[in-house]
């Protein structure tokens, strides 16, 4: 008799290699974004442009775990039977969509539930502060950047920069009365 029900299923041991190495990463990233506050605070460009290649193979780490997590929780939702083609899906009469722990763990035996939840928790708690940092990161950066530019324009008298991009690539002109940081009334 099979030591499985249908509602629980063994998960791939290979999947708690890469939430291990997923969240070992991740660590390493929150690392290299203190490294960045750093050099942002130092305005050491040198710096910067070395964090800027670290945090960009880090993220592409990141991806590459995420997208073999996804498919080690695609074998599970196929019973192990590996679906490469959309046609292929339809024999399972469920669409194979991208597979969260959090979709796993009901599906799994209690013990194996407790640990994907542990991981999703710790990993998900890590990202969040992933994202906190960079974008306490991106804001420094922006407001030094205006600050800088701000100076520069009343050193040289400039009214009017150019062109500064936003979000979705959009940009903006600035206001044409230029910066406020010292008046210049006489």
């Amino acid at each position: 008799m099979n030591a499985q029900t249908n509602s629980t299923k063994a998960i791939h041991p290979k999947l708690y290699d890469i939430l291990e190495k997923e969240e070992q990463v991740s660590q390493e990233l929150l690392g290299i974004l203190d490294e960045e506050q750093a050099a942002l605070t130092a305005m050491d460009v040198p710096a910067l442009i070395q964090v800027a290649r670290k945090k960009f193979n880090q993220f592409a780490r990141i991806q590459a775990l995420d997208k073999a997590l996804n498919e080690i929780g695609m074998l599970h939702q196929t019973g192990g039977k590996k679906v490469r083609h959309p046609r292929m899906q339809q024999a399972y009469n469920t669409p194979l969509q991208a597979v969260s722990l959090s979709s796993l763990v009901p599906r799994a035996a209690k013990e194996d539930a407790v640990r994907l939840e542990r991981y999703r928790k710790s990993i998900l708690d890590i990202r969040r502060e992933i994202q906190t940092r960079n974008q306490m990161n991106k804001r420094f950066a922006e407001d030094t950047l205006g600050y800088l530019h701000d100076a520069i324009s009343l050193i040289t008298g400039a009214e009017e920069g150019g062109p500064v991009y936003h979000a979705k690539g959009m940009t903006r002109r600035k206001a044409a009365a230029g910066p406020t940081l010292i008046s210049r009334e006489v």
